[in-house]
């Protein structure tokens, strides 16, 4: 009796839609003629058609199990949500060859718990999915090496629990509480988890928008701190007498254990004045030997060096403050997150806006998010709730479309999307002519089949192919998606 459990995802959804019904479950019932299925969601209004469907048109026994998820990428949570549901299956009592897991729908850390699932108390086959040329390939995963218990516990431990713990902080003191993928950010919940154990001077670096205050919050917390005991110091709503006062008043106080953190946001932007009694309650703080207590934090942006270099700001304090170091990358160095935070940001501000009336949700249409992925967002996280917002109060259509975008993003041709730099990529370990021309692509495709209204012969013509069948080649070779 083989049975296969999954996560249903958005491609399930938006491919049972289309009229020859596909998705990455469906095509794997196609290919294995499974006899159960164990599906999880999150959102049963949506799903239990899908799950109806399933069950009258392959005769076959459908489970649902609604979950109510938190965070779609929080792995101990999915995990024990996810065993829960195998125990009531009774999936243990199955041989290894009839259980299937499939990888492909849902989000990175549900995948990555049907791996440990597959290669622990639940053994069983792991699958995914693949789309190429209108057809989808379903296939087993083979592991390249043996998955051992050792080899899973060191996944589970500790430091793996303590990222996961830094993750959920940052997001508690983001303007987001969107949970980080991309490659930069992961690196940069672990520089937070390492230097939040040691309470040495520590300087924030980011772009204007990057969240710089979150990450010292963040550091505070997992430093053992508590909020009452994280001071902000913004020198441009302080005097110098008023800074100085508060300054020694906090150094000097030692009676309470807990952790305290010193936080001076625009470091580059500190007056002289400022400067000198920064430098004496350094040297205050190193007399009084209360070192693993009290923690400076400062955040600047990247022109700080310049104010070094102009004799602005001066070079013994910063060497004494940058003890530490952190780099918050720029939105646009996470690309591989635009996606999910495109979806989760969308959904975010229409429920913020419009509660409960889905009638009046907007949409990204394949062109938009297409332009959106190409933008260089110079105002990072600030810049994109910005401009979700006023798309979504503002458009008065259901779907968001190029002209859309190109009207509300600020000072659109100024800060140009990166075709514009497309000439000027870097020959590095990155560098990939194939994918850079994917891009263009998927960028122009998209668009004149909008302005065509989806008659291929025209887009062809505007984008100066022979024919609609080049163009039908173009979009199956680069996997172009694009709504109708």
């Amino acid at each position: 009796m083989k049975t296969l459990a999954a996560w249903i995802g958005t491609q399930d959804i938006e491919g049972f839609k289309q009229k020859n019904k596909v998705g990455p479950i469906i095509s794997s019932i196609n290919h294995y003629k499974f006899n159960n299925l164990i599906l999880l969601t999150n959102n049963l209004d949506d799903h239990e058609s899908y799950s109806s469907w399933i069950k009258d048109n392959y005769k076959i026994d459908v489970k649902i199990f609604t979950n109510n998820l938190k965070n779609p990428t929080d792995i101990s949570e999915i995990y024990n949500l996810t065993r829960k549901v195998l125990l009531e299956s009774n999936v243990s009592e199955l041989d290894y060859s009839d259980i299937f897991y499939h990888l492909s729908p849902g989000t990175w850390a549900m995948a990555f718990v049907w791996l440990l699932i597959s290669q622990s108390e639940f053994p069983g086959i792991l699958i995914k999915s693949s789309f190429f040329n209108k057809k989808e390939k379903v296939e087993e995963v083979e592991i390249p090496f043996e998955v051992s218990s050792r080899w899973i516990k060191n996944i589970t431990s500790k430091q793996g629990q303590g990222i996961i713990e830094v993750n959920r902080n940052f997001n508690k003191n983001s303007l987001l509480s969107f949970s980080w993928q991309s490659f930069k950010m992961v690196k940069l919940l672990k520089r937070i988890n390492i230097i939040s154990k040691h309470c040495l001077p520590t300087c924030v670096f980011g772009s204007n928008g990057t969240e710089k205050d979150a990450v010292a919050k963040t550091i505070h917390e997992e430093g053992r701190g508590i909020l009452d005991n994280f001071y902000l110091f913004d020198s441009l709503m302080m005097n110098g007498n008023e800074f100085k006062t508060r300054l020694l008043e906090i150094v000097n106080n030692n009676d309470d254990e807990l952790v305290k953190t010193i936080y001076i946001p625009h470091l580059h932007l500190l007056p002289v004045e400022h400067q000198k009694y920064l430098g004496l309650v350094l040297n205050k703080k190193l007399q009084l030997n209360n070192s693993n207590k009290l923690r400076i934090i400062c955040s600047a942006n990247k022109t700080l060096i310049k104010n070094i270099e102009n004799g602005n700001f001066d070079e013994s304090l910063f060497h004494k403050l940058n003890c530490l170091s952190i780099d918050i990358p720029d939105l646009k160095e996470r690309n591989e997150d635009y996606d999910q935070l495109f979806d989760y940001l969308l959904l975010k501000i229409n429920i913020e806006i419009y509660a409960d009336d889905k009638t009046l949700y907007k949409q990204l249409s394949p062109s938009a998010r297409s332009i959106l992925k190409s933008y260089s967002w110079p105002g990072n996280i600030d810049e994109i709730k910005s401009l979700f917002t006023k798309l979504v109060v503002l458009e008065e259509e259901k779907i968001i479309t190029e002209p859309e975008i190109y009207s509300s993003i600020y000072n659109f041709e100024k800060h140009n999307l990166r075709q514009n730099n497309i000439l000027k990529q870097p020959f590095n370990s990155d560098f990939d002519l194939h994918k850079i021309i994917g891009e263009v692509v998927k960028s122009y495709i998209p668009k004149a089949l909008d302005i065509s209204k989806g008659n291929k012969s025209k887009a062809a013509d505007l984008l100066g192919l022979p024919s609609h069948q080049t163009l039908t080649n173009w979009i199956q070779r680069y996997e172009v998606t694009h709504k109708e």
